[in-house]
Parts: C-alpha cells; structure tokens; sequence
C-alpha cells in the first residue's frame, strides 16, 4: 500500500526559500523608475503623465505578485515546520512503548 504521506521537509524549506527569493527579486524590479523618462522621448506628447501611471500600475501589481508569493512561502515553510514537530513527537511517544524493529532484542 502506498505511504498516505511522504514529505520532505529539507525540500519544502528549499521551496519556501526559492518563493521567498523570487518575491525579493520582483520586488527589487522598479518599473516606475525605469518609465520615468519616456515621456522626453516624444516632448509635449503628454507621454509623461502615462508612463509614469503605467510604471506605477505595474509596480503594484509587482507588489501584489511578490506579497502573494511570500504568503505560498510563509505558508510552506509553516507546513514544513509542523511536520517535523508532529513527526518529532510522534517518535517521541513511541519511544515510551519501547518498540523495537522486528528482530532486534
């Protein structure tokens, strides 16, 4: 019969790492910086006022990307966390039966 679960814990913490370290790197990406000088690039267009709108559009929705990720994250990490707690406890009540692996003494 297959294992009802089989988690492993070093891998889940390297996925909580790896979606922590995306969120970092998305927020580290600053578009409204990078559109700030659009506009010049066509003078009395009115470019200015979009590029800067979009920029900041696009900043946010960065934002919300990298805080979502960071959730999935914490989350991961969490689950990882409870895992070997219970894990650790379960092996710890099963030391008080004094159970030992079939054929040992």
């Amino acid at each position: 019969m297959a294992e009802l679960l089989q988690a492993d814990i070093d891998e889940l913490h390297k996925v909580a790492s790896a979606l922590s370290g995306a969120a970092t790197n998305i927020l580290n990406i600053k578009a409204a910086a990078a559109s700030a000088g659009l506009g010049d690039a066509l003078p009395g267009s009115g470019l200015d006022a979009v590029c800067t709108q979009a920029g900041q559009f696009v900043d946010g929705a960065y934002q919300r990307v990298a805080g979502k990720l960071n959730q999935v994250s914490g989350a991961v990490a969490q689950c990882a966390n409870k895992i070997h707690e219970t894990d650790a406890h379960f092996a710890d009540e099963m030391r008080k039966f004094d159970v030992h692996h079939a054929g040992s003494r």
